[in-house]
């Protein structure tokens, strides 16, 4: 990637991708998010890939128009929230989007991000919420400004606690909502 003079990566855009052994993550543009939103037939094109009819994740599905709404006034924020998830085999024309994952804005004063991260059930079960997780990590600690990354999950959920540890994430406390958990890592825990 690409640095900016005082180390900072460029911001996302369109044409940016992470790509990790099986995945490409694709950044939310205003377009593409807008396109998205609208169910619109030019979302698959737009990010070359085939949409499945269960998209969206039903995590993801009731921030669309949200999203969209905010990447076009901040069209420089590309990156710091939604990325989709695509999935490709090898020999086949075009990936298969899979899932969202994002954070919930960028970096604060203090360097703080927050991460999620949404799978179709069709998809779950195959790592690829970990493997996108790891991607989306190393993407923001390129950025100096990122020195903590957060998320939280339910406590009842091993699943999304395994998604978090697996990727060096080490439990802090207790999350904002009642019955959640909340996990982190630094930036000197992902250097170390």
């Amino acid at each position: 990637m690409t640095h900016t003079a005082d180390n900072t990566p460029p911001v996302a855009g369109p044409d940016t991708r992470v790509a990790t052994d099986r995945l490409v993550l694709i950044p939310a543009s205003g377009k593409i998010a807008r396109a998205d939103a609208s169910d619109s037939d030019d979302f698959g094109s737009m990010l070359g890939v085939v949409v499945p009819r269960s998209w969206p994740p039903e995590l993801f599905g009731k921030h669309r128009d949200r999203l969209a709404d905010l990447l076009e006034q901040r069209p420089n924020e590309c990156g710091w929230w939604s990325w989709y998830i695509t999935y490709s085999i090898e020999g086949l024309p075009a990936g298969t989007l899979v899932g969202s994952i994002g954070f919930a804005g960028p970096p604060d004063a203090n360097g703080h991000v927050q991460i999620g991260y949404a799978i179709l059930k069709d998809y779950r079960g195959q790592g690829f919420a970990t493997e996108s997780l790891g991607g989306l990590i190393d993407w923001a600690f390129e950025s100096t400004d990122v020195q903590r990354i957060s998320g939280e999950t339910f406590a009842d959920m091993p699943v999304s606690i395994s998604v978090m540890t697996r990727n060096g994430m080490q439990h802090v406390g207790d999350g904002v909502e009642p019955g959640t958990v909340r996990y982190e890592i630094t930036r000197a825990d992902w250097e170390g």
